[in-house]
């Protein structure tokens, strides 16, 4: 997926534009799936630099996820994984069987629900829609808003990564190879 340069200030506004007015929610997850998509990508390519261009590799949603729990995205906020992780599947039910879970969706509503985020709008009140769009925006703002967080440390990470990886370039990528490995065996 090419991420479109789009500028943080703007994301916001984008974000509600293309979720707003949507009545299916099949359709909700696919868009907000690629919004969260595009939050991940635009996290992992500003806190990197640019030495990874996520544009220019293959990665799957779940490494994308995982290079960000690499990179600090979940510290302290294991829901946000767990709900962009249960999202994951929910796209791809859709996308492979036609179909999701409906017991999953509610599972990602009832998270929401009982972390009570302030300003969210999450309510019993809502339907369906209306709260997995609020999910939605929740979550990219976390990951955006973690992103902005991120950049006063990101050349610490990216010089100290480059320097592990010019010192012994073999042992970085077995480095990171067993900890992607890991990280599959473990979920």
């Amino acid at each position: 997926m090419r991420t479109k340069e789009i500028k943080d200030k703007d994301f916001e506004s984008i974000l509600r534009t293309e979720l707003e007015g949507i009545n299916d929610l099949e359709l909700m997850i696919l868009k907000g799936h690629i919004l969260i998509e595009y939050s991940l990508n635009k996290f992992i390519d500003d806190i990197n630099e640019g030495n990874l261009d996520i544009d220019k590799t293959n990665f799957n949603f779940s490494s994308k996820i995982r290079i960000a729990e690499f990179l600090g995205l979940f510290k302290k906020k294991d829901h946000l994984k767990e709900s962009i992780d249960d999202i994951n599947k929910l796209r791809n039910q859709i996308a492979h069987q036609l179909k999701y879970d409906e017991k999953l969706m509610q599972k990602i509503i009832a998270l929401y629900l009982k972390l009570n985020i302030p300003g969210s709008r999450i309510s019993k009140e809502k339907n369906d829609i209306e709260n997995f769009y609020f999910i939605i925006i929740v979550n990219c703002g976390l990951i955006m808003g973690k992103k902005l967080g991120q950049q006063k440390i990101k050349n610490f990470t990216t010089n100290t990564l480059q320097n592990l990886r010019s010192q012994n370039p073999k042992k970085f990528d077995l480095d990171f190879k067993n900890f992607n490995n890991q990280k599959t065996e473990n979920e």
